[in-house]
């Protein structure tokens, strides 16, 4: 059963179109504190804590930082929803500086939960050009994800990842035109390359 927690209800919201926007984590330093514990008490409490107190240290590593990333993409897999949502999330916060989230991110888009995959799509957008590798994955994401949500977040992302990432796209959308699983799918693909034409 999924705690839903204030922070996430109100992350749901943000990501409902083209004005979502993460905000910008503030940078990290040497020996910064967060609430007066250093970097590694955060650590810990992500590895070995109750699901509440992942969830705290999920916060609180996104406010200490880029030092986080490895701990925030570890956490994705975590069991627990909302220390995963919260991870990618963060990982959103922290945009160009989780760059090596990218893999991890992609992953997610195949999550079984639509919300989890909602938030991986949104924040490979605030990525922009450091996850142009996930362009063809989104582009899939944005035509045959089960969920309307989804595929929307997914596609407002492939646009914010830059011209030429979006023309790596074009051949998966290309082969979903005519081979796609059914007739929604191909009609979906064919949008999407007329769009991305008139860009």
């Amino acid at each position: 059963m999924r705690r839903w927690i204030p922070a996430l209800c109100v992350l749901t919201a943000s990501l409902a179109g083209p004005s979502w926007v993460y905000g910008q984590a503030p940078p990290s330093s040497p020996g910064a504190l967060y609430r007066g514990r250093p970097f590694e008490e955060w650590r810990r409490d992500l590895q070995g804590g109750a699901p509440m107190i992942r969830e705290r240290a999920v916060v609180a590593l996104c406010e200490l930082g880029e030092p986080a990333v490895p701990l925030l993409v570890g956490a994705i897999d975590d069991h627990d929803f909302n220390v995963r949502t919260l991870a990618i999330f963060c990982l959103g916060r922290l945009g160009p500086k989780s760059k090596d989230a990218v893999p991890a991110l992609v992953k997610a888009l195949e999550d079984r939960d639509w919300i989890v995959r909602r938030y991986a799509a949104a924040a490979l957008g605030t990525l922009e050009a450091t996850a142009a590798a996930s362009a063809p994955a989104l582009a899939r994401t944005a035509v045959e994800d089960p969920e309307a949500g989804v595929r929307q977040t997914a596609k407002f992302a492939l646009a914010r990842l830059g011209a030429e990432a979006r023309d790596t796209a074009r051949p998966i959308l290309q082969q979903a035109s005519v081979g796609g699983a059914d007739d929604a799918v191909r009609t979906r693909a064919l949008e999407l390359l007329r769009e991305m034409d008139q860009r």
